[in-house]
C-alpha cells in the first residue's frame, strides 16, 4: 500500500511543474532503490508509449531555428565523416574478396622455421646397401657419407638397405635428414672396442697422440680419449705405424686412448 501512495504521490508532483525535469528524475531513482514497483506488469506494457511520447514532447521543446543553424554548420562534417566510413569499409570488403579469390594451395610444403615434420616424400631419398644402392659399401662411412650428401642438398632420408653393416664410428646426423632402415632385415653391429694408452703425454691442444699399441687401430675410427674424470672424443684421419692424428684439437691433457 504504501509503495502505491508514494509512488501516486511523486508521479503527480513531477506533472505538475513544481520540480525540474532533474530533481524528478532523482525523486524516481530514489523511489526505484527504495520500493518495489506497484504496478510492474501496467508499467511494461506502457514504457514503450510512454518513451514516444517523451521524445515527442521533447521535440516540442526545442527551438526549431537553433536546431536548423547547428545542423547546417555539421552538415559537411556528417558527409564527409559517412563518407570516409564507407570507404573504408568498402576497401576492406574489397580485400577480403581478393583473399577468397586466391586459389588454395592443395598440397601445402614444409618452409624454413615451420616447427612441423616435412613431407618427406618430395625431398631426396638417398639408398645405401652392399649392393644395387645409391652408395655402395656396408660400413659407417657410407651411411656418413650419404647423411652428408642429403644434408647438403637441403635434407631427405638415407634409406638403409637390407644387409649388416659394421660401424667403427658413430653417424653424426644432421638437420632435415632422417635415416631409414628395412626392418630386421638392417643390421648394424658396432666393431669391438679397442683400448691402449698413450706413450707419449699429450699437452694441451695437440693434435697428434703416440700410441703404445696401434693394432685394432684404422684411419676413420671413432676415438675416445680418457682423462679421468673428464672425456673428450674426436675423430682420426690419418695414423703412422704407433702415432694418430686427431681430427679436432683437445681441450684437456689425455693419458689413454681407447676406440
Amino acid at each position: 500500500m504504501i509503495p502505491k501512495a508514494v509512488f501516486l504521490l511523486g508521479l503527480a508532483i513531477a506533472a505538475s511543474g513544481l520540480v525540474s525535469p532533474p530533481v524528478a528524475l532523482a525523486l524516481g531513482l530514489v523511489f526505484g532503490f527504495s520500493f518495489p514497483h506497484p504496478f510492474d506488469q501496467s508499467a511494461k506494457k506502457l514504457s514503450r508509449h510512454l518513451l514516444q511520447a517523451s521524445v515527442v514532447g521533447l521535440g516540442f521543446g526545442m527551438n526549431l531555428h537553433d536546431v536548423i543553424r547547428a545542423g547546417r554548420s555539421g552538415f559537411l562534417y556528417t558527409v564527409l565523416s559517412i563518407s570516409f566510413t564507407m570507404a573504408v569499409g568498402m576497401a576492406f570488403g574489397a580485400m577480403l574478396a581478393r583473399a577468397d579469390d586466391l586459389p588454395q594451395n592443395p598440397n601445402p610444403r614444409a618452409i624454413f622455421g615451420d616447427s612441423v615434420e616435412p613431407d618427406w616424400d618430395q625431398r631426396l631419398t638417398v639408398t645405401v646397401g652392399p649392393k644395387k644402392a645409391d652408395l655402395v659399401g656396408t660400413t659407417d662411412r657410407a651411411i656418413q657419407a650419404g647423411v652428408d650428401y642429403v644434408a647438403r642438398l637441403g635434407g631427405g632420408t638415407v634409406r638403409v638397405l637390407p644387409g649388416t653393416y659394421r660401424l667403427r664410428n658413430s653417424i653424426f646426423l644432421q638437420s632435415k635428414v632422417r635415416i631409414l632402415g628395412s626392418g630386421a632385415d638392417s643390421v648394424l653391429f658396432k666393431e669391438p672396442s679397442v683400448t691402449t694408452k698413450l706413450t707419449v703425454d699429450g699437452d694441451h691442444w695437440d693434435q697428434e697422440i703416440t700410441l703404445a699399441d696401434p693394432k685394432g687401430f684404422q684411419v676413420g675410427d671413432g676415438v675416445r680419449l680418457v682423462a679421468n674424470p673428464s672425456l673428450s672424443r674426436s675423430r682420426t684421419w690419418g695414423r703412422a705405424p704407433a702415432r694418430a692424428a686427431a681430427s679436432t684439437p683437445r681441450g684437456r691433457d689425455h693419458r689413454r686412448s681407447s676406440r
